[in-house]
């Protein structure tokens, strides 16, 4: 993680972009009033993903459960992912 202040920050923008979308690290830009942190935009969905998985506690279950058996050398029931989408290949 790297950090850099407000007034620095307005300096560096294209410094900063390059730097979180190349390392993946995230750019903490601090103030007197707060902080913001930068990260890239696929990274961002992935955590909004992971928090909609953290709030359906069905699928959380399933997680790990299937978590559980595979620490254990077990194999999960159900479907492969290839087997879930293949009616989406052409």
């Amino acid at each position: 993680m790297k950090f850099i202040s407000k007034n620095d920050a307005k300096n560096k923008v294209d410094q900063i972009f390059d730097f979180a979308l190349d390392s993946h690290e995230k750019v903490v830009i601090s103030s007197d009033r707060g902080n913001l942190v930068i990260i890239p935009e696929n990274e961002w969905e992935q955590l909004q993903e992971t928090l909609k998985l953290f709030k359906d506690k069905v699928a959380l279950e399933a997680l790990l459960k299937g978590h559980k058996i595979r620490d254990n050398g077990g194999k999960p029931d159900g479907k492969t992912i290839s087997e879930v989408f293949d009616d989406l290949v052409d």
